[in-house]
Formats: structure tokens, C-alpha cells, sequence
């Protein structure tokens, strides 16, 4: 990405997708990758769940399957078992309505659902959750009802601000090479920026990650990804599943 570290690191693809085929290969991506396990709840059945304010419902997709636009109408997309970055493929779960659970993925703009065959997922509960307060530039992660990390932040700058709504975690991302504008590791989220600049000639998609720019942090100054610094960057991909819901608010 062309300039200094002021417009390092915000869309998330692209420039880096080379780097994250070579650590798919070399074996930095696991295929147990939805999170910590004492932390992600395998599903009762569906007439028994009664998800509330302390865990949240993921599904990880076991086989390819149709993203439709309402239970078994319109085809939107095609999900399968990895994503691109070759995590898990685990989404949000919103909604359910006979055998059919409403999801949120980055296959679909911001802010649109997809409804997904049950069948096609694996069940699970997550009990953490991420708030990101763009004008006070902080996230917050909760466990339950329960603060449990406070983390100042990066946020998008005027022309290209961070995208609000809510959104999944969809990757874990370590990286090893001591140059990389996303320092040790990045959360991609499901979010897309719907600003890119037109000299930018990587992806849209958005992240929370490290930087090696730490006198950014706290301050509105990237492509819209949020930086964080890198002890809570490591601490979120030790904790943090995948598929865990991130709100973005202003």
C-alpha cells in the first residue's frame, strides 16, 4: 500500500493473499480453527436452545451449501467448509425457521442476511462478544454480561470510515514475517469497506489487527480496519472464536 504508516493496513485482501496461501501451506492454520474450545458450546437441539445475553449461536459449515434469500428461495451465494483464508468456515447465527438458520456472511454486502439448510452445519454457542465504539476509538470484549478487556483503537479516517453494523468473525490470521503492516496477527471480519480509494488495488474486506505503527492507535486513520496494539491483537486470537459477533456502532 503506497504512503507511510498513517494508511497502513486496512482492507484486508489482496496485498496479503499471497502471504496467507504460504502460511496455509506451511501450516499455520489449523482445521479445528473455530476457536477455543472451552469456549465454543456444541449446540443442544434446536427446540431446547434458549441462547441469551451470555452466548451467541454459530454454525460451521460441514459441507457446500446454497446462501438463499429467504428458507429455500433465491440463491445469493455458494458457502463451503474454508473459507479463502483456510479457517473453518463458521458464521453467526440469527435466526432459525424450519430446519433453516439465518446467517451472516461476507459472501453478502453489509448489513444483509442469508438463510443457510441446517443440514449443512455443524451447531455451536459462543459466549464472548465485541463492541467497537468508533468515536470513543475503543473496543470492548465481553464475556457474557461481563467486560473483560477494554482496547484502544484505530479507526477509519474521513473519506474511508470503519463500516458500523454488525458483523462475524470470520478468520484468524497469524503472521511471521517482522515487516507485515498487520503486525503478529489480524481477526478478519465479515464487514466490507464500501469506500476503497480508487489507487487501492487490494480487497475490501475489514479486520481488527496489530500494527507496527503503534502512534496510530487511538487515532482515525485507516482504510477503515481497526488497529489495536499487539499484546491485545495476541490476546484476542488466543480468546476470541470464530464466528464470535462484532457490533460497530459511531
Amino acid at each position: 500500500m503506497p504512503g507511510a504508516g498513517a494508511r497502513i493496513g486496512i482492507v484486508f485482501a489482496g496485498s496479503i493473499g499471497v502471504a496467507l496461501v504460504l502460511m496455509a501451506l506451511g501450516g499455520f492454520f489449523s482445521s479445528d480453527q473455530v476457536g477455543t474450545q472451552a469456549r465454543v458450546r456444541q449446540a443442544l437441539p434446536a427446540n431446547e436452545q434458549q441462547p441469551g445475553a451470555d452466548r451467541d449461536r454459530i454454525a460451521v459449515i460441514t459441507r457446500a451449501t446454497a446462501l438463499r434469500a429467504t428458507p429455500g428461495g433465491r440463491r445469493l451465494a455458494r458457502l463451503t467448509p474454508k473459507t479463502e483464508f483456510k479457517s473453518a468456515k463458521v458464521v453467526p447465527v440469527i435466526d432459525e425457521r424450519d430446519g433453516w438458520l439465518k446467517v451472516i456472511a461476507p459472501e453478502l454486502p453489509n448489513g444483509r442476511r442469508g438463510w443457510i439448510d441446517a443440514d449443512a452445519a455443524q451447531g455451536g454457542m459462543v459466549d464472548y462478544r465485541l463492541r467497537v465504539d468508533l468515536s470513543g476509538r475503543r473496543l470492548t470484549v465481553l464475556r457474557g454480561d461481563r467486560v473483560v478487556r477494554r482496547i484502544r483503537t484505530a479507526v477509519g479516517e474521513q473519506g474511508t470510515p470503519t463500516p458500523t453494523g454488525t458483523y462475524g468473525i470470520t478468520d484468524k490470521v497469524p503472521f511471521t514475517d517482522r515487516g507485515s503492516p498487520y503486525g503478529c496477527c489480524a481477526l478478519a471480519l465479515s464487514a466490507h469497506q464500501p469506500d476503497t480509494p480508487s489507487e487501492w488495488s487490494g480487497g475490501d474486506r475489514i479486520a481488527i489487527h496489530a500494527t507496527p505503527a503503534s502512534e496510530s492507535i487511538g487515532r482515525p486513520v485507516t482504510l477503515g480496519c481497526m488497529r489495536v496494539p499487539d499484546r491485545d491483537a495476541r490476546w484476542l486470537m488466543r480468546r476470541i472464536p470464530l464466528g464470535t459477533l462484532v457490533s460497530i456502532r459511531a
